[in-house]
């Protein structure tokens, strides 16, 4: 999905971006979000504990409810008929 989001006109999600008056607030959640990721690795990573970034993991996990088997289902789905056509 995001190759499919970048095969696609920068102008008109460029646009759709600079002229969100929500743009600094998600831009700063995405921010935090992607900080709050790497620290939960490289503590993983230093420390060998994954607790951190399982919780995390976890808790995306949850948000997505039940969407996130259908999704799985879904993707391997479209997986499979990518390779078929190699």
């Amino acid at each position: 999905m995001t190759a499919r989001h970048f095969a696609q006109s920068p102008e008109l999600y460029g646009s759709i971006q600079a002229t969100s008056p929500e743009r600094e607030r998600v831009h700063a959640a995405v921010a935090a979000s992607v900080e709050e990721l790497r620290s939960a690795l490289a503590e993983a990573a230093t420390t060998g504990d994954g607790s951190r970034f399982r919780g995390l993991f976890a808790e995306a996990t949850a948000f997505l409810g039940d969407f996130a088997p259908q999704a799985l289902e879904r993707s391997s789905f479209l997986i499979d008929r990518l390779v078929e056509r190699d």
